[in-house]
């Protein structure tokens, strides 16, 4: 696992994100955005999810198996999951784009929850598919699950930030969408701060966390991920100027992405005992 493992899951969290933001939002009864900024984000969903594809079929070696494990299925699996799940999620997205384009607005509302949990389910599986790497201490530490859906919070409110100020009159809610982008942010910090301050079981993971904060990624880790990827967007997000949210927004996907980078490949760097 590579480059292409960490683009499929920067590509996966923006897919997952872009609709988990707004209907979220809508479903508990926050935000006022137009039918056509709910259609925008499903837009950018399928747009992000076609790519996520393309990456995991990549990362995969042979396009192929991406088929051959939907028709031939091996439920234990997270890999077979996540495939079903990811191809689950397109079709739920899909259907709702038809619906509402065809306001039939009684399906369209049938599908809102579902599409919810399934864009979640998007976001998270691959912490669950890692785990599943026995040889690999570090990827079984549960907080990179809930890292997952921060990141998705994070990059689908960056996106649709980004898509406000290029485009207002679509109708996002901004400053509902600077709220949740600061929120996810904040937990995304809690949850790497816990994860690395506390001890792990096995000296596996021990030895990742010094690869990460205090070996090859460290400059990249405290740099970009820390630095580019948290503490500068919340600081430039929190002034309320939008040229500056838009900056936050760019480099807050940019620490996403590297913090995927470090995450699959850390883990790799340490000897299987």
């Amino acid at each position: 696992m590579g480059m292409a493992s960490a683009a499929y899951i920067w590509t996966k969290a923006i897919a997952a994100g872009a609709v988990l933001v707004p209907f979220f939002a809508a479903g508990l009864g926050f935000g006022n955005e137009t039918s056509v900024a709910a259609l925008t984000a499903v837009i950018i969903a399928m747009v992000f999810l076609g790519l996520t594809g393309v990456l995991l079929a990549i990362d995969l070696d042979r396009p192929e198996r991406f088929f051959y494990v939907l028709i031939r299925p091996q439920w234990r699996s997270w890999l077979t999951r996540g495939a079903y799940i990811i191809t689950g999620y397109a079709v739920l997205i899909g259907l709702w784009a038809i619906a509402d384009i065809l306001d039939a607005f009684s399906l369209r509302d049938l599908l809102h929850w579902p599409i919810l949990l399934f864009a979640a389910l998007t976001a998270i599986y691959t912490g669950f598919l890692f785990s599943q790497a026995k040889g690999r201490d570090f990827w079984q530490n549960p907080a990179f699950v809930l890292q997952l859906l921060a990141h998705a919070f994070i990059a689908g409110s960056a996106v649709l930030m980004l898509i406000s100020l290029i485009a207002p009159s679509i109708g996002f809610d901004r400053p509902l969408l600077i709220r949740m982008f600061l929120g996810s942010l904040s937990i995304s910090a809690l949850i790497l701060a816990i994860e690395l301050s506390t001890s792990d079981a096995t000296a596996d993971a021990e030895q990742t966390k010094r690869i990460v904060t205090r070996g090859a990624f460290a400059r990249l880790f405290w740099i970009g991920v820390a630095g580019v990827g948290l503490a500068l967007p919340l600081l430039l997000a929190s002034s309320g100027s939008a040229t500056l949210s838009a900056a936050a927004s760019v480099l807050a996907l940019l620490g996403l992405f590297f913090y995927a980078h470090i995450w699959v490949r850390a883990p790799q760097l340490v000897a299987l005992s």
